[in-house]
């Protein structure tokens, strides 16, 4: 790997010759980083993914680092073509991004792979009250096509009268309602993700 001069000089039988210089340049072949396939990701829940590379001419000594990723994805090199690559989003985050990585070995010679993140819609509830003839349900992530309210069990959602992304109502006796006199099982499904 590198550089190498070259004279060739070519001699005919009366004596008479003539030379060519050139260059030979060899380079080292681009080490490659293993395919991360797109993930999704539910915030609040992190998750921890190994990064490999290989380099074809077997040197020590690749490095990973992140090119550009959203805020809270962070990179640990560990050396020798390992990373740990930790995706973190708070409950609070609401969008992904585009996750790109860089390997570079010893020559300085570098590859880049990368992928995507999707944050996955969460559906939280944090309180619920009634106070007759309303049942009020608090949370987060309560838009979407299709809602399903259950209580103890059996579908209340026709009773829903407001519907916004943090907070739900429901109208009806407590019989209607299937609610108990102790404590109740209140879950919300929307658009097939339950609370």
């Amino acid at each position: 790997i590198g550089t190498s001069n070259c004279t060739v000089t070519v001699t005919d039988e009366f004596g008479l010759f003539s030379n060519a210089v050139f260059s030979v340049i060899v380079k080292a072949p681009s080490p490659t980083i293993n395919p991360i396939p797109d993930q999704i990701i539910k915030p609040g829940e992190p998750r921890v993914i190994n990064i490999e590379a290989q380099d074809p001419t077997n040197t020590s000594g690749l490095k990973l680092q992140l090119l550009s990723a959203p805020s809270f994805v962070t990179l640990t090199d560990n050396g020798n073509g390992k990373a740990t690559l930790v995706i973190a989003p708070s409950s609070n985050e609401t969008q992904g991004g585009r996750v790109n990585i860089t390997v570079t070995n010893e020559f300085g010679i570098s590859a880049s792979a990368g992928f995507n993140i999707q944050l996955a819609k969460t559906v939280n509830i944090t309180s619920v009250s009634y106070s007759k003839p309303n049942l009020f349900i608090a949370g987060s992530g309560f838009l979407g096509n299709k809602i399903i309210i259950q209580v103890n069990g059996k579908d209340a959602s026709s009773n829903l009268v407001r519907q916004f992304d943090t907070s739900l109502t429901l109208t009806g006796t407590k019989k209607k309602l299937n609610l108990t006199n102790g404590p109740n099982q209140v879950n919300i499904i929307i658009d097939g993700i339950i609370s």
